[in-house]
């Protein structure tokens, strides 16, 4: 800066306050506005200049515990028990697993008859033969088989072992993918959409 002055330039240092402001927060906005109220003297002009450019607000949370869900539970009265503060406008996003417990999409090894083809793809992967036929149950096209089937599902997505997982399944179980939804909502997703959440 002495450089500059020295060359006769003119060096202006000006605070700009919406500079700043690290404004994320309610009390940032509200800070921001007494800084520039305080600059411009008009408190309602910048109240209102700071309403038209006041930023959406997303938040991003954890739905509080939810107990364990089963074939036939109200996924839309746990998830409103679990976060009571729910409200008009708010968003929220269910994994699919907890929406196929609730679907009843869950198949007991036990129950399962392996065929030719599943035994020879868990003999080459290495798989439990049920589960590699509860795999190809939801499956529509092998897409590759190395390490783990890829295939595209009936749904049309293409994702590891069609989507049947063991992860969070009760004993000797898997869950498979929520049934196809693509023409009308599934019945978990309607209820919660029109569940009172009050």
């Amino acid at each position: 800066m002495a450089r500059a002055t020295d060359a006769g330039a003119r060096v202006e240092i000006r605070q700009i306050p919406s500079l700043m402001l690290d404004v994320d927060t309610g009390e940032d906005l509200e800070a921001l506005q007494d800084a520039l109220a305080a600059s411009t003297g008009g408190a309602a002009h910048t109240r209102g200049m700071l309403a038209r450019l006041r930023p959406a607000v997303i938040q991003a949370r954890a739905i509080g515990r939810l107990p364990e869900v089963r074939p036939g539970d109200d996924l839309a009265a746990l998830i409103a028990g679990a976060e009571p503060g729910l409200g008009a406008g708010d968003v929220v996003v269910v994994a699919h697993k907890v929406v196929s417990k609730a679907e009843g999409r869950i198949r007991v090894l036990a129950d399962i008859e392996p065929g030719t083809e599943a035994r020879a793809f868990a003999e080459r992967l290495h798989k439990d033969a049920r589960q590699v036929q509860a795999v190809l149950d939801e499956t529509a096209e092998i897409v590759r088989a190395e390490r783990v089937l890829i295939c595209r599902t009936r749904h049309g997505f293409v994702c590891a072992n069609a989507g049947v997982d063991a992860s969070n399944a009760p004993d000797g179980c898997v869950v498979l993918l929520p049934e196809d939804r693509t023409r009308a909502p599934a019945p978990s997703a309607q209820r919660c959409r029109i569940a009172p959440l009050s």
